[in-house]
């Protein structure tokens, strides 16, 4: 199939509606399985440069970007769900595949400004800020076509088949984010200039474009046709006791997770660990990942997602010990950032897991944009409001210093936000969940949920 092809294809897929089918068959489930997989892979690698990783922390600070520039940033990365209001209003003019096709086809053009950044390469809080912006901008773009991503999720799999599948996705992604953060560490070496972004940047340009494509080989069902006012049918969602209980969870994880995380690549390098090892660490992270997601997509099946929510949530609060025991440079803080990096990346993977597939069950099929959306708004609120006050009390331990007990009042302020997910995990006991369970005398499998058992054998 040659490039030519390719493009007339998608030319002709983003200007016209997508096929649609009145029932799924078997062989449009797994074709639609297969291309949700390769575009999800292309966005891992663009996001590994332009958002989730490491990289976008560290060229801001190359940039010359202070801890509340990050967490500002962090703020930003958490409010993009609010945009998907726009895209409930566009999705029944395009349709669920076509608006995830536009969403990537116009995040390349800020990607062109990160390019021309780094090509200038000349830092600056007016360059921080700018480059904030783009990334802000490319998000809105992304995250206004992955409104449609959560209900092709939805329509393209079997709910006794959704732990599997997220597990089969997942371990290709995270097969990704393990090579891709090596190569990107041998190529940015230790302390980069500005300038050496730009071919990153290009990268991730082009993967974007390349994004768009898979999403014209797929198809979907018919939208159902709202007669009810948009706002009508989000208090009607909002009104559900599942969508209410997994999104104050959602919401305090998030809360929690973004006042942390996005700064722990501030402390390293404020104690002058190489960029390439920072790199790295998120091969490390993808790699803890890996060890344990089929494991987990399994055993949410089976036990339910809120099983997996504590084996994974409880352990990760244990993590506040390791700040405590944070070394202060060298190669020993080489070897406590892999500990930490491939732990969390274990059990992290295992929580987002069996986040996503509560938050399948807890959505109902009726309404499921407009109840994956206020799902992600939930959580975005909480991640907003925790990225601004970290990036905020972070950057006030960073300007005035001083100790506690003998430690950096940075390394406590981590501590006790690790710990916090201790009360966080407690919410989760109310969530949704529904898992197979093999009993003799009562057919193959059963579904449990928190009003009783019933049979989904068939």
């Amino acid at each position: 199939m040659n490039l030519k092809y390719r493009i007339n294809k998608t030319r002709c897929f983003l200007m016209k509606s997508p096929r649609r089918v009145g029932e799924m068959s078997k062989n449009n489930r797994r074709n639609n399985q297969d291309k949700l997989i390769k575009a999800s892979i292309t966005n891992s690698v663009n996001n590994s440069i332009s958002i989730s990783g490491n990289v976008s922390s560290l060229f801001l600070l190359t940039l010359g970007a202070t801890p509340m520039h990050i967490g500002i940033m962090a703020t930003l990365n958490q409010s993009f769900p609010f945009v998907k209001i726009l895209g409930l209003k566009i999705l029944p003019f395009l349709g669920r595949s076509r608006l995830c096709a536009w969403g990537r086809l116009l995040a390349f053009f800020p990607l062109l400004g990160l390019i021309m950044i780094a090509m200038s390469n000349r830092g600056g809080v007016n360059m921080v800020i700018l480059a904030i912006a783009l990334y802000a901008i490319r998000g809105f773009f992304v995250t206004c076509g992955n409104t449609s991503w959560q209900p092709l999720v939805q329509d393209s799999i079997l709910q006794k088949e959704t732990g599997v599948f997220l597990a089969r996705m997942r371990i290709k992604l995270r097969a990704v984010d393990v090579v891709f953060p090596i190569m990107l560490g041998l190529y940015i070496g230790k302390n980069p200039t500005i300038f050496r972004f730009t071919p990153m940047f290009i990268l991730a340009a082009a993967v974007t474009l390349a994004g768009s494509y898979f999403f014209a080989c797929m198809v979907e069902t018919p939208l159902q046709k709202e007669e009810k006012p948009l706002f009508s049918r989000i208090m009607h969602v909002l009104g559900k006791k599942p969508v209410q209980r997994y999104g104050i969870f959602s919401s305090c994880h998030s809360l929690v997770s973004t006042a942390s995380v996005p700064l722990w690549v501030v402390f390293l390098k404020s104690c002058n660990m190489p960029a390439s090892q920072i790199v790295w660490l998120g091969t490390v992270s993808a790699l803890g990942s890996i060890i344990g997601i089929g494991r987990w997509g399994q055993e949410s099946d089976r036990r339910g997602s809120r099983r997996v929510i504590s084996l994974t949530m409880i352990p990760l609060a244990a993590l506040s010990v390791f700040w405590i025991l944070a070394p202060s440079g060298g190669k020993a803080l080489f070897i406590w950032a892999f500990s930490l990096y491939i732990i969390h990346g274990f059990l992290g993977g295992g929580l987002e897991l069996a986040k996503t597939r509560a938050m399948v069950q807890a959505v109902p099929e009726d309404c499921q944009a407009e109840g994956f959306v206020m799902s992600f708004y939930l959580q975005a609120i909480g991640g907003a409001v925790g990225g601004f006050l970290g990036g905020l009390a972070y950057n006030g331990l960073s300007q005035h210093g001083g100790t506690f007990m003998g430690l950096d009042q940075r390394q406590v302020y981590l501590a006790a936000l690790q710990f916090l997910r201790l009360p966080v995990w407690m919410l989760s006991r109310g969530i949704a969940d529904r898992y197979l369970l093999e009993e003799k005398g009562r057919g193959p499998m059963t579904s449990l949920n928190a009003e009783g058992p019933t049979n989904v054998a068939a």
